[in-house]
């Protein structure tokens, strides 16, 4: 993580930034790329900048994005809206975890995962993060960070090939 990365994060934690406000000033970006290109522009002078931070993005955000334009880093902002998440998640026991399934799980599933994974790496919160892809056949997919337990179909039935072919 570069130091830039982290000091974003830094600010954005000492604001107590919503979730909210992160989703909107990137759908803001992915919806109109035009915004993002005049922020990175060297041609567009700041003034002109800060009035459009000042229409288009929260509040809560504005002063960051204006800072992370006149360093020419606004293409990194949904990195470091990621980094701060994690780093949010960190200072407050949370545990990032994603789920990857042909079927939406039960809720009684879902707090069971969350309660094993929470005892697993001693935290008191789990966000699960789900996502439904048939390509994995059956079964499920855990992620947490760089950690992956992969208990679906497709893996068993690649791992029997391998088996075959040796």
């Amino acid at each position: 993580m570069k130091a830039a990365e982290i000091n974003y994060a830094r600010i954005l934690y000492e604001r107590r930034v919503c979730d909210e406000a992160l989703d909107e000033a990137l759908e803001v970006c992915r919806q109109v790329p035009d915004v993002v290109r005049i922020l990175d522009s060297p041609v567009v002078h700041m003034e002109e900048k800060e009035r459009l931070v000042d229409k288009v993005f929260p509040q809560e955000l504005r002063s960051i994005i204006k800072v992370m334009a006149r360093h020419r880093s606004i293409y990194h902002m949904p990195v470091f809206f990621k980094i701060y998440r994690r780093y949010r998640n960190a200072q407050m026991d949370v545990l990032d975890a994603r789920l990857v399934c042909v079927n939406k799980p039960t809720d009684e599933q879902i707090e069971g995962l969350k309660a094993r994974l929470a005892a697993k790496y001693n935290k008191s919160t789990v966000n699960l993060n789900i996502k439904i892809d048939p390509i994995i056949i059956g079964g499920f997919v855990v992620k947490v960070g760089d950690e992956e337990f992969d208990y679906s179909l497709a893996r068993q039935i690649e791992n029997m090939k391998d088996k075959l072919v040796k």
